[in-house]
């Protein structure tokens, strides 16, 4: 018996599984289908569209599409904007109709269709299938409408007759220009003063090739053809008799090349006058009748002389190829050499540098750039005072045949310096700051760091200040023992902030090589002395602390007789007692 129950049980549950498999599985798709074509208006899809009318009111609007691209052929014959077009196509051709309201109405007026509000007219492949929309409903949510072959009236989502209220300028293409960015291989600006001319080269570098060449500033272009890739403000006038009142009868035109050899084509941009009330510069397509509105930003971005698109980067150089540096101004020279990937300073002392200070400076070597090119080659250096600059600054890159130096004296103005590279030019204007962020001493150069351990490495301190002995053992990365004067558990924060202040510990000046008079300093004995030690006890620093006048602090390390001053706040709030350490 319990074996009958429990095979009709498992026929019922193998049947229930085939009935959910055809139902949910096979079947849902042409359920969902059904579903989705129920109660349309229409039989075919926004893709089957071949031209779309609206009328109202009087007013008509025509569209038709030429490819894949849709135009505007009525009441102005323009480019269409392919997504706003696609989404009034859409909303026609996927209509649905809510109800029937009634089958053979006696009256149209009654519901607004004797003069409907909106006509709407579809073709598809040669055919045309009309849609009057007539009032709202009195809730305001649909719409009565009637088919231009039926005599039904149903109702429709008050979302149609909103779509069907579009005007010209909304299903306009707003584009300045069509065109990708990757395509564009040449720019010209023709003005009253001449012509500008850019090129792309071959390794995506652009030079002005009119009316001189020289290398041209690649984020200038890009930033002035995103201004172009922008969208119209507003449209003003189709056909206007008088361009003159639009500065459109002697305009700047900017024409874009795009493609290369024998697809190469002309995109171009007419620019007129300035409309200061709407922040805006009027303008037309070249061949095209519509006059528009561009904002402002526009004719800011447009390159009016060749100084706007010339490259400002006078001093180019690879950071990594560099292997030696000298730095000569008033604080003295200084001559660095690399050695493996640290650099060292090697004059006028032997020390390690600072490998930050090093890259800052080459950096802003790097982005040194030319508020004004003043004289292309000058014959004579000594009208800008770089014949005897105030600061030099020397490089060699790996496998150059020769070294190159920039010089830089003060110029006519306060803000400004004047530089050039020796022996090549062109004579810039800099701004003034370069002359005190490039002079450099070796004391700004070297390596200051006073200790060179890990973190992680550290697994017992030995604090001593004020007659009083703290010891403290590491057990987790921020988990942090005391072991005397007492046992127990510290603010572990505490500790590994201090570590971490001694890592990055750096002195700021020399007081005594030699350590001489260690007692002034308040270092014999010490005020603090902080000692780390790996896991097997050996020492791996230890800092011993002595006076402190106001913002400096004497300081010493116990592997160097050497005394210096620091920051007096670098090594943070130490412990006062231990009530500051169990916190």
């Amino acid at each position: 018996m319990r074996f009958r129950t429990t095979l009709i049980f498992a026929v019922l549950l193998a049947a229930l599984g085939v009935f959910y498999y055809i139902y949910e599985i096979r079947q849902a798709p042409q359920r969902e289908k059904a579903q989705s074509e129920k109660d349309r208006l229409y039989p075919f899809e926004t893709k089957d569209v071949e031209g779309l009318v609206l009328i109202r009111k009087g007013e008509t609007l025509a569209l038709k599409r030429e490819g894949e691209e849709w135009v505007l052929v009525e009441p102005i014959r323009a480019r269409a904007e392919k997504s706003a077009v696609e989404t009034l196509v859409s909303s026609a051709a996927g209509a649905r109709m809510e109800r029937e309201i009634e089958a053979a109405p006696a009256k149209l007026a009654d519901y607004g269709l004797e003069n409907p509000s909106a006509r709407i007219t579809i073709t598809v492949k040669g055919q045309s299938h009309a849609l009057f929309l007539g009032e709202k409903t009195p809730t305001g949510v649909w719409v009565y409408a009637k088919r231009g072959d039926r005599p039904a009236v149903f109702l429709v989502s008050d979302r149609l007759l909103m779509d069907s209220q579009k005007k010209a300028s909304d299903l306009r293409d707003k584009s300045i220009l069509a065109f990708e960015r990757k395509d564009v291989k040449g720019i010209e600006v023709k003005g009253k003063t001449g012509t500008i001319a850019v090129e792309e080269s071959a390794n995506e570098e652009w030079r002005v090739t009119t009316p001189r060449e020289v290398k041209a500033d690649r984020e200038k272009i890009s930033a002035f053809l995103e201004k172009l890739r922008g969208k119209i403000k507003e449209f003003v006038e189709e056909n206007p008799k008088d361009l003159s009142r639009y500065g459109l009868d002697q305009p700047i035109q900017v024409t874009l090349w795009v493609g290369k050899e024998k697809d190469r084509t002309a995109k171009s941009l007419l620019l007129g006058k300035m409309e200061p009330s709407k922040k805006g510069i009027f303008a037309m397509r070249r061949g095209e009748p519509s006059v528009f509105l561009l904002e402002d930003e526009t004719w800011t971005a447009l390159p009016k002389t060749v100084a706007d698109l010339r490259d400002k980067s006078f001093f180019a150089f690879e950071r990594g190829r560099v292997e030696r540096l000298e730095v000569e101004s008033r604080k003295g020279k200084v001559a660095l050499l690399k050695e493996g990937d640290r650099w060292q300073v090697r004059a006028p002392l032997q020390a390690k540098a600072d490998e930050g200070a090093v890259s800052s400076l080459l950096w802003r070597l790097q982005d040194l750039r030319a508020k004004e090119f003043v004289a292309e080659k000058a014959q004579s250096l000594e009208p800008y005072g770089v014949g005897r600059p105030e600061v030099r600054v020397t490089l060699w890159e790996k496998e150059a045949k020769s070294p190159r130096a920039l010089l830089l004296a003060k110029g006519g103005k306060k803000d400004q310096a004047y530089a050039v590279v020796e022996g090549q030019g062109p004579v810039v204007l800099v701004e003034a700051t370069a002359l005190s962020d490039l002079a450099k001493s070796a004391e700004d150069l070297r390596d200051k760091s006073l200790f060179d351990f890990e973190t992680k490495d550290v697994k017992r301190i030995q604090l001593k200040m004020a007659g009083q002995l703290f010891v403290m053992e590491r057990r987790g990365e921020d988990d942090w023992r005391l072991l005397e004067p007492k046992k127990g558990a510290i603010q572990g924060f505490r500790v590994s902030d201090l570590l971490w202040n001694l890592r990055r510990l750096k002195w700021e000046t020399l007081v005594s090589e030699k350590g001489e008079g260690l007692a002034q300093y308040g270092l014999e004995p010490p005020a603090v002395e902080i000692a780390l030690r790996k896991a097997d006890g050996s020492e791996t620093a230890t800092l011993l602390m002595g006076r402190q006048e106001k913002d400096r602090a004497y300081i010493r390390t116990k592997a160097g007789p050497t005394v210096y001053t620091i920051d007096a706040k670098a090594l943070g709030d130490l412990p006062k007692g231990l009530d500051d350490l169990l916190g």
